[in-house]
Parts: structure tokens; sequence; C-alpha cells
């Protein structure tokens, strides 16, 4: 699944109402969806109807869409239309477009930003707390807080993994990410031998894995990024039998190349849990947890 983006697509189409569009063939000069779209992925459309001459009859609708299937474009999220409202288009022609979308373009729909699936507080374990930590509810995330100061210290909410392969899909922000020392972010562990590794930001550096033989034992860095400002929304890690891979997203759905691939072997050897984290060097610190999953946003 990919955001994408094509010159010169359009098709007719005789859908009616205000489900699927049924995609019926390229117009002269103009390529297929088929061409440059594979199944899930998604892209902004324009669909307006026209009369036996080609005209315009006046409906219309703008949004997001899926290439959900051959030849099939699933009309996602709707953004405008002649009507206000996703239009119930009638009987006849009608031409649909792979476009970019002035409410996208703007940023006032937020187009593009994947639905995030809010875990709850209960969902998790609590390991290593202290009186001073605490998990709560929020309005739109979980919210991981530690106010006393520890550089060695790791406070930790997991949950119980799938067996592999699985992927793990989370929106997270992290309150002192500029803040030298104190990190927080993803954390997979292994029950059997107290192993983590954490994947997220920490202080200057923005960007780090780090593995530690306990919640208040650090091992050493598996990599270290200064991404200059351009923190990570989205998170990605591929699980599978021998090891793991982490990937990053401005939007939940266009993810980089993997950041690194690691095995089990080289280090935390299994990993049964996975969750989130937070450590406090230098200041109180908080991880928000705004969508954790297992399954990949739609």
């Amino acid at each position: 699944m990919a955001r994408i983006y094509a010159d010169r697509v359009m098709e007719t189409t005789t859908s009616t109402g205000t489900g699927n569009i049924t995609l019926a063939g390229a117009l002269v000069g103009f390529r297929a969806f088929s061409d440059v779209a594979t199944t899930g992925d998604i892209f902004d459309y324009a669909i307006f109807a026209v009369d036996a001459d080609g005209a315009p009859t006046g409906q219309w609708e703008t949004g997001r869409g899926t290439y959900s299937a051959a030849n099939t474009l699933t009309r996602t999220t709707f953004q405008a239309s002649s009507t206000g409202s996703a239009v119930s288009f009638s009987a006849g022609t009608k031409y649909a477009i792979l476009s970019e979308n002035g409410a996208s373009l703007s940023g006032g729909s937020s187009a593009y930003d994947a639905p995030p699936t809010k875990p709850a507080a209960s969902d998790f374990i609590q390991l290593n707390f202290a009186g001073t930590t605490t998990v709560v509810d929020g309005s739109s995330s979980v919210i991981l807080k530690e106010t006393a100061i520890s550089t060695t210290t790791v406070r930790a909410i997991v949950r119980t993994a799938p067996t592999a392969p699985f992927s793990l899909y989370s929106r997270i922000d992290f309150s002192k990410r500029l803040q030298s020392g104190t990190a927080g972010g993803i954390i997979l562990r292994n029950s059997s031998n107290g192993k983590v590794v954490i994947i997220g930001t920490s202080g200057s550096i923005s960007f780090v894995c780090t593995n530690w033989n306990s919640l208040t034992s650090f091992s050493g860095s598996v990599f270290q990024l200064n991404l200059t400002g351009r923190f990570p929304v989205w998170y990605r890690v591929d699980v599978t039998s021998t090891g793991y891979s982490i990937f990053t997203s401005p939007d939940g759905y266009d993810y980089d190349s993997a950041l690194s691939t690691q095995t089990l072997a080289s280090f935390i050897g299994a990993i049964d849990q996975v969750g989130y984290c937070v450590i406090a060097a230098q200041s109180p610190a908080a991880t928000y947890v705004y969508s954790d999953s297992f399954t990949a946003p739609s």
C-alpha cells in the first residue's frame, strides 16, 4: 500500500449511487488506474458526470480513494462535491481522474493522515513502575509519564505480541524529545530473559534504537540518526521468527525504506511483548500513544 501520484490517468465509468466506482477503460490519450496503481494504493480522485456530448452535467465529487481491487475505485474519504456531501451519481457516463485535490494540498482535510487506533491504558501491563510513574487515558492518546529523573530507568507498558510474523503500527509523540538523554518510544521485550529493544527519540540525536539488558541496564546503541527536526510520526516494526525491521512514515500510509534490520539472535533472542516506554533522564517526560495496532491503517 502506497500513496501514489501520476499524470494523465482518466477512465470512464457508469457506476451509480454513492458506492464504489467500477472503472471501464481509459480515454484516448490517457492511462488507466491499473497502469499506475496496485491493490491497496491510495490517491486523490475527481469524478464528474457528462452528457452524451461529453459536456459536464454538474455532478462532481473529489476525495481520497483506494484502488481496492482490479478496476475498482473505493471512495474512501469525501473532500468536496457539487452537493456538499458524497454524491449519489445518476445513470450515465462519468469520468474518474487520479488528481491532486485542493483540500489535500492545503492540508485542510488531513486527507492523508491514517486514522489512529487509540489504545486504552487497560490494554497494557505496567513494568518497572514507581510512585512517580503514571499511565492514563487522554482524550486522544494513552499518556505514559515519569516525573522522577533517572538516566538508567525505563518505565514501560507492554502487551502480549502475536506469534511472528507480525507488524506493529504505532503513532506516538514524545514530550521532551530535545532534552539530552531523555527518551521514549516503542519497546520490544523478551519476557524470558528480560532484554528489551527501544525504538524512538532521544535528545539531540533525535531518533535511536538501543538495546537494554533489562529495564535498568543499558547495553548499547543499534543506530542513532540526527533527523534535524524531521521527527517520525508513525512507526512500523515488522517482526519475523528470526529478526525485526524498523520503518517510519509521516502519515501512516507511505513508509520509508527500512531504517534498520536486526536479527533476534544478535541480542534479544525473541520478542513476545511489545509496548511503549519513557526515560526521564533530564526532566519529567511523557510518551503519547495515539495509535497502536497489529493491523495496517485503512
